[in-house]
């Protein structure tokens, strides 16, 4: 018992959570204070003294724990507790901006300059490093905060209530803009901070006053809604894809940081990451308002999915063309998505029929990759992509008719091209495995044709064209895999044709005429084969056979093991 309260009293001391108390109690407080008299300039003044005031003794005690006793763990706390402070400041006037707009005005404006005053008075006091790559993005954020109730508020725009909800849409994009002018920061590095005057390095030095920023905008984008838009109760329009552009600018940042770092790791981090905007983007929500102003979204600028689709399509590219190659897959992975999600798909029930661009796109993409890496696995890509585009813009015309037949045959017969122009190992699998493809769609033509459709006639038709291509690579190529193709291929051509033959004749030629026909034709086949195995020909097809059932070319495995 006296080793856990030890423990409980070692936490106390060494993280010294009552600063926080102190903050929480004293913003209730207040609230509870001046809630019922909110509506009156000289309560709003005085508010924002008391807020100031209490913001002010937490910025001397930061400078005095430093100063005095050089207890910089508590002053970092202090420090944060300031910045979360100045959103609390900047949080409590939405009221008065509807009901005092003159006074909110003078008030907001006042905050700015105080909180300006004191980070920059910190800043200095304490003689840490805060170089204006750092500064400039900071103070912006503030002004973001206490200037964008003042454009929201429909008491000062004097503007609709969809303006209203369209400004307060606006601000998560607006402050991820801010956050992006963190760029220049980044970009000069980790050295930019060193001997900094505190005792932390990079990235703990800055960076946790942005995190906390990071917050403070996230829950700022809520109030907002809570404190501007016309409803009823705690129903608002607020869903999370109002934070999707702001999150985005988080991802960019940290792809900028893993880059100029060179984390590895951080890199794929970002990657691993970026689905979650995905999530975050599908509309969660109740009510009118909700209902309302996501349809006005749709409406005018498109699904939140879509656009979040588009963007990770984007950032993903950027990713790929930086260096960081595990980025590609994910890009097609948004293309992919993209087909059938269109700017008015917000869930699965409004899906969008497929659509030919995205693929289109990846076909571009991957057309650039073959030429460059000279890939038949990427030519088969590039060109299954562009059928399956064309597939999609000519849907309901002859091009894909009978289930889509053509696109399926000319996707296998771009496919063997790919297996003779290029000469890596995938082109080798892609010619060792182009005889075995030509023998299984005649076998099931021939002998099951008419359960998918096809007559007599097209089926005799179908199968001597794949009889007549294996004739053709064989004696091309005197390959023998294409020899068993033949083979096969001419025997698929004999069934489709004595069906073909039983079918046209059957009601011309009695059954048994018919019969005693083919039992002259067994017949026939029965002794040449005899003549031949006399003639000593057993052995010479046996080795025949064996030359032809070979499973891979030569020197098929050493290539694989290259």
């Amino acid at each position: 018992m006296q080793t856990k309260a030890h423990s409980l009293a070692r936490f106390l001391y060494n993280h010294n959570p009552f600063y926080l108390l102190s903050a929480c109690l004293v913003l209730y407080g207040l609230h509870l204070a001046f809630a019922e008299r909110a509506d009156i300039p000289e309560t709003a003044w005085l508010l924002a003294t008391s807020l100031c005031g209490y913001t002010l003794l937490l910025a001397l005690t930061a400078y005095l724990v430093v100063r005095l006793g050089r207890v910089w763990e508590d002053a970092r706390s202090i420090a944060l507790l300031v910045i979360l402070m100045f959103v609390a400041i900047s949080v409590s006037f939405d009221e008065i901006c509807n009901t005092l707009p003159a006074t909110a005005s003078l008030v907001l404006t006042f905050g700015l300059i105080f909180s300006l005053l004191v980070s920059e008075g910190l800043i200095r006091s304490l003689e840490i490093k805060f170089p204006v790559s750092y500064r400039v993005p900071l103070y912006l954020t503030l002004g973001l905060f206490f200037l964008y109730p003042l454009w929201v508020s429909p008491n000062l725009s004097e503007q609709t209530d969809i303006v209203t909800a369209w400004r307060v849409f606006s601000f998560p994009s607006a402050a991820g803009v801010v956050m992006l002018t963190l760029l220049p920061a980044i970009r000069r590095g980790s050295a930019l901070m060193r001997k900094n005057g505190t005792p932390w390095q990079w990235p703990w030095y800055p960076w946790p006053v942005f995190v906390f920023l990071a917050v403070g905008i996230c829950f700022r984008s809520y109030v907002l809604t809570l404190s501007f838009q016309a409803a009823h109760g705690l129903e608002t329009s607020f869903s999370t894809y109002y934070l999707t552009p702001f999150l985005f600018a988080i991802l960019v940042l940290l792809s900028e940081i893993g880059f100029v770092e060179s984390s590895r790791r951080l890199q794929r981090f970002v990657l691993a990451s970026s689905p979650i905007l995905l999530l975050v983007s599908v509309p969660f929500g109740h009510g009118q308002p909700f209902h309302s102003f996501l349809g006005s979204v749709v409406e005018h600028v498109g699904s939140p999915l879509w656009l979040a689709l588009l963007g990770g399509a984007v950032f993903y590219a950027y990713l790929w063309a930086r260096g960081l190659k595990e980025a590609e897959f994910a890009c097609m992975t948004m293309l992919l998505l993209l087909v059938n999600v269109g700017p008015r798909t917000v869930d699965f029930d409004s899906v969008a029929l497929p659509q030919g661009w995205p693929l289109v796109a990846l076909a571009a993409i991957q057309a650039v990759q073959t030429f460059l890496l000279k890939s038949s696995l990427r030519f088969v890509i590039t060109s299954c992509s562009l059928l399956a585009a064309m597939s999609c813009s000519m849907s309901t015309s002859w091009f894909t008719s009978h289930t889509g037949v053509i696109p399926l045959h000319l996707a296998v017969g771009l496919s063997m091209l790919a297996g003779f122009l290029f000469t890596d190992r995938f082109a080798q699998l892609i010619r060792w495995s182009s005889p075995f493809a030509m023998i299984l769609p005649a076998m099931i033509v021939a002998v099951g044709g008419d359960r998918i459709g096809a007559s007599e006639t097209h089926r005799v038709i179908y199968v001597s064209v794949l009889c007549g291509i294996s004739l053709g690579f064989w004696l091309a190529t005197r390959e023998r895999g294409w020899q068993l193709a033949l083979l096969a291929n001419t025997a698929s051509t004999a069934i489709a044709l004595s069906i073909w033959l039983h079918t046209g004749v059957q009601h011309v030629i009695p059954p048994r005429a018919l019969a005693a026909l083919g039992g002259g034709i067994v017949c026939f086949l029965v002794a040449a084969l005899i003549s031949a195995l006399k003639g000593g020909f057993s052995k010479q097809l046996r080795h025949w056979i064996d030359d032809v059932w070979r499973p891979f070319p030569p020197n098929f495995e050493e290539d694989q093991s290259l």
